[in-house]
């Protein structure tokens, strides 16, 4: 947007400004050229391209949607996103979930990660969340290469802080 002016994504159901600080005002027209339809993915999926996704195709469904995401990896792998948009998800998930796949055309290496709640490439490492885990690794000929833990985020709990911060 601009300085003095933003954007907020309601989709349908609008909202109610209770506070506007001065010199801001909103920009009621939708901002990107590319439209997803309403809700999350019509953010989503032009952050993913703006961080160098490249956006193969969308499902037909449209109770159970889904949209494929793809990016180059070192030694010839692809990372695949699947993001998914349902009104029925499957358990802990909710009706917006990524799922993941490395795949390897020349040596036909397909290896499915639905595990993994995120994942993209950082310079030339491969990093992703699983159970709450941060992990790395750099890409091998046959697939991940060793796997290192950066952070462990399950011991962490919510505290209420009462503002101001």
């Amino acid at each position: 947007m601009t300085d003095s002016k933003y954007w907020l994504n309601v989709f349908m159901f609008g909202h109610e400004a209770l506070e506007v600080p001065s010199g801001l005002s909103e920009h009621k027209k939708f901002p990107f050229h590319e439209n997803y339809g309403g809700e999350c993915p019509g953010v989503y999926y032009i952050r993913l391209q703006r961080d160098g996704w490249k956006l193969i195709g969308h499902g037909k469904d449209k109770e159970n949607g889904n949209s494929i995401f793809e990016k180059n990896l070192p030694k010839g792998w692809m990372l695949r996103k699947t993001a998914h948009a349902t009104i029925t998800p499957p358990p802990g998930k909710g009706c917006y979930f990524d799922t993941h796949s490395l795949h390897h055309a020349e040596r036909k290496i397909d290896l499915d990660f639905p595990e993994w709640e995120w994942a993209d490439l950082d310079g030339e490492r491969l990093v992703w969340i699983h159970n709450g885990v941060l992990s790395t690794s750099r890409m091998t000929s046959n697939g991940l290469g060793s796997v290192n833990e950066l952070y462990d985020f399950n011991p962490l709990t919510f505290e209420p802080i009462k503002a101001p911060y």
